[in-house]
């Protein structure tokens, strides 16, 4: 049996970038996709397995003749707080010294 453990979960707000901007948006849902090589004539995984997930950000339409739109990004392009996003953008040496640059 395979656990898989993500950092966040739909209804989290997480912070990422958008447009070179600092931007929060609501999870609405993940995808998660299991990629490896299976034991031949059967479903299970064998040797490396690598796991891909995926925060879907849904925009509600303007009006009920509009479609909503459907964002995705992937988890480690998301943080818990825009001071964890800009921290990600400095070096080890950096954040070895507060921050300031």
């Amino acid at each position: 049996m395979m656990e898989i453990t993500t950092v966040f979960k739909p209804g989290d707000k997480v912070w990422c970038m958008k447009n070179n901007t600092p931007y929060q948006f609501e999870i609405f849902k993940m995808e998660i996709e299991i990629t490896g090589q299976t034991v031949s004539g059967s479903n299970y995984l064998n040797g490396d397995v690598y796991t891909s997930v995926v925060y879907i950000e849904k925009e509600s339409a303007a009006t009920s003749m509009d479609k909503d739109k459907f964002y995705s990004r992937s988890e480690c392009d998301c943080y818990a707080s825009k001071r964890e996003l800009l921290n990600s953008f400095l070096s080890k040496e950096d954040l070895e010294h507060g921050g300031k640059i």
